[in-house]
């Protein structure tokens, strides 16, 4: 796919993009059909099933109202950030030579005693 943008380098997976947005089909419309779901859950919960139960009501609005929400900020916080990407231009990190020695002499995972 490459890289996209979109208002000038503000928002896209470009180098210059000042807010990581992934503008990938799949992932758009994967992540309305997520939204959609949640925000139907919470019509349909709200609405349909507990129209006259008080006690239910408050449960609705003190416990699933705020963890909806939160999840949808989840979701959203998930959706704009992307932990795999690697800035262009960054180099592997070099390897101590003493690592590598004491990885050579361990292979295996069996330790002599005697050392």
């Amino acid at each position: 796919m490459g890289r996209a943008e979109l208002c000038n380098s503000t928002i896209g997976t470009t180098f210059h993009a000042q807010n990581w947005l992934s503008l990938d089909p799949c992932g758009l419309v994967c992540i309305t059909l997520s939204f959609s779901t949640h925000i139907y859950a919470l019509y349909a919960i709200g609405v349909c099933l507990i129209q006259n139960w008080v006690a239910s009501q408050v449960v609705f609005g003190v416990l699933y109202v705020p963890l909806s929400i939160m999840s949808l900020i989840s979701l959203v916080q998930a959706f704009r950030t992307n932990p795999g990407a690697v800035p262009m231009g960054a180099k592997p990190l070099e390897e101590e030579e003493s690592e590598g020695e004491e990885d050579e002499e361990n292979q295996g995972g069996m330790v002599d005693e005697e050392e």
